[in-house]
């Protein structure tokens, strides 16, 4: 077998090329791969915090009595430590007559007032995960 003298090692120089090009984009490939499963577990944190969130509307709408003056604090945390926690406020809004054809016990709303209340529920998780959720409600009460 004859070869000339201009090709004398061609061949490793076109092999190391390819290699180089496959590296490059096995690489590329895996920094895709990687930052995809962050994009994932950060999704995964944003819903467990959303969710700690409404939990806490739950739980602040089961914390009856409810406050005629200042606040109300309802903390918790769910799975292990530290992992997810939702902190609920109920604070009353004001105070309002009842309507007179708005009340099912009578035809009068005298004596009753409806006491109007806010929840604001923070679910945090871990990554600075963290949703905001708020929920209006009144109760109807004595004056």
């Amino acid at each position: 077998m004859s070869y000339r003298g201009d090709e004398c090692g061609a061949a490793l120089a076109i092999a190391l090329v390819v290699l180089a090009a496959v590296s490059i984009l096995g690489i590329a490939g895996t920094q895709t791969a990687t930052l995809q499963l962050a994009m994932a577990r950060n999704s995964v944190h944003r819903q467990a915090a959303f969710e700690a969130a409404a939990s806490g509307i739950e739980l602040a709408l089961a914390a009856a009595p409810f406050p005629i003056m200042g606040t109300k604090t309802i903390s918790r945390t769910f799975g292990q430590p530290g992992y997810s926690a939702v902190v609920a406020n109920i604070e009353i809004q004001g105070v309002t007559p009842v309507p007179v054809h708005g009340f099912s016990i009578g035809t009068a709303s005298t004596g009753v007032r409806a006491y109007h209340f806010e929840i604001e529920s923070i679910g945090t998780a871990p990554r600075n995960a963290e949703s905001v959720q708020r929920q209006g409600f009144f109760v109807i009460g004595p004056e």
